[in-house]
């Protein structure tokens, strides 16, 4: 049985940031480092793709197996959520102190939500306060 996954991989490497524990910098690196660490990464996700294969092909459960899986492989997962929550999850993470693939995902879910409920999105603008 193929694992037929993706992974996320970064764009760009970055640092963590001092003064926000929750944010990061864009990393100083060199050319040679950057190669160094997408290789890193590569070959991190090339063998716990090859052992999750290996422990498949020996009859070990799927639940057991993904275990070792990066936390970086994509899954599909179905949301319910309601206004007042969306909301708030959309005012948090998509805030500069977020971090980045949160604001990402945060962005996603964003242009989905109101493409669906423009109405809603509409509705929750105007009920902001006026911006100082």
């Amino acid at each position: 049985m193929k694992l037929e996954a993706d992974y996320w991989k970064p764009e760009k490497w970055r640092t963590n940031n001092q003064n926000n524990k929750q944010s990061s910098d864009l990393g100083d690196f060199t050319t040679e480092e950057i190669t160094e660490l997408d290789e890193a990464f590569q070959s991190a996700i090339t063998q716990s793709s090859e052992v999750y294969e290996m422990l498949l092909e020996k009859g070990v459960a799927r639940e057991q197996a993904r275990a070792l899986l990066p936390v970086g492989t994509y899954t599909e997962f179905y949301w319910t959520v309601n206004a007042r929550s969306l909301f708030n999850f959309l005012e948090l993470r998509t805030h500069a102190s977020a971090q980045k693939e949160m604001q990402d995902y945060a962005h996603a879910i964003w242009a989905v939500s109101q493409e669906i409920a423009p109405w809603t999105f509409a509705a929750w603008e105007a009920s902001k306060p006026p911006s100082e």
